[in-house]
């Protein structure tokens, strides 16, 4: 006797999870600097990679899960105006949040003339 098997969508499960390469995010401005947060679910702190380069922010991270290992990236392009040096970054609970303060406005100054 012969059986026939029904198609399953578990024979395609890969085909509905491919490596996501860009992730939800939202991003605030207030008067001090910009606020980004970025979900990445799965991914550690030491396969995280966060980088500022000429005016681009780059994010990038594999998380392995399940033996599958699945890519992020997502790049912003930043203002002048943010203090590169004073970036901070902090990852929890799959959310990466970055901390981009401003510079200092820089005011006219109005020279004497002796």
């Amino acid at each position: 006797m012969k059986y026939n098997t029904l198609p399953s969508i578990f024979n395609d499960f890969d085909a509905f999870f491919k490596p996501v390469t860009a992730t939800d995010y939202f991003l605030d401005e207030d008067q001090t600097g910009f606020n980004l947060s970025l979900d990445l679910p799965g991914v550690k702190k030491e396969d995280l990679k966060v980088e500022i380069n000429q005016g681009i922010l780059s994010v990038k991270a594999e998380a392995k899960t399940r033996g599958k290992i699945r890519t992020y990236s997502r790049s912003f392009n930043v203002p002048d105006s943010i203090k590169i040096d004073a970036v901070e970054a902090e990852l929890m609970d799959g959310v990466l949040m970055l901390k981009m303060p401003k510079q200092e406005e820089k005011v006219a100054k109005l020279i004497k003339i002796k």
